[in-house]
């Protein structure tokens, strides 16, 4: 069905904004080239930023009460999964090679699967199966060919031009969500949610 919009012109709007600078494009790069790399196996310990390999053993008062295998973590200062979360997980995980063993205390969700372990404060033991590293990748003629540039300065203005993109689609979803909190705060709408949403957005 179709309806009108109040009007909405005068309302307020606060719509992000950002002018992007050259650091800005050098970290998106620096993203980029992370995200092209490739994970290398390391003979040293893990240290921030590298991923691991690990084993892995719940337990509630000494005893096991879930098991993962082959589970690939990255070293973080704090590692949380759906159902808890580990503080001070890379200086507890910091120089551990394969085959090492290292203890954590888990501090559990309130909503978690099973109601007899909401909250509490589990034990994990992490095997070490195997220490990576991920390398970026390299600037050169391949990865060029491989996206569809010419040089350096032609990906520089793609991730330009993507950052700005998404931006502007920050700045349409902001400005829709606030328009439609605002209108449903004054009227009184019999209408489903994702109805008055398009037609917000086709006002727009």
């Amino acid at each position: 069905p179709e309806f009108d919009l109040p009007n909405y012109k005068e309302l307020a709007i606060t719509r992000p904004n950002k002018e992007f600078v050259d650091k800005d494009i050098d970290d998106a790069l620096a993203n980029f080239l992370r995200r092209q790399g490739e994970m290398k196996a390391k003979s040293s310990g893990a240290a921030d930023g590298d991923y691991v390999d690990v084993d892995i053993r719940l337990l509630n008062e000494g005893q096991v009460v879930r098991e993962f295998e082959e589970i690939t973590v990255k070293v973080d200062d704090e590692l949380t999964f759906r159902d808890g979360a580990i503080a001070q997980f890379r200086k507890g995980i910091e120089g551990a090679k394969e085959g090492d063993s290292r203890e954590f205390k888990v501090k559990m969700a309130d909503a978690v699967a099973r109601p007899e372990l909401s909250g509490k404060e589990l034990q994990a033991v992490f095997i070490v199966k195997e220490v990576k590293e991920l390398i970026p990748a390299t600037l050169d003629e391949a990865l060029f060919q491989k996206v569809g540039v010419q040089d350096e300065g032609e990906l520089r203005d793609v991730i330009r031009m993507t950052l700005e993109r998404r931006l502007e689609h920050a700045q349409r979803q902001a400005a829709t969500e606030q328009i439609m909190s605002k209108l449903t705060e004054t009227e009184s709408w019999d209408l489903p949610q994702d109805l008055l949403k398009r037609q917000t957005e086709r006002a727009l």
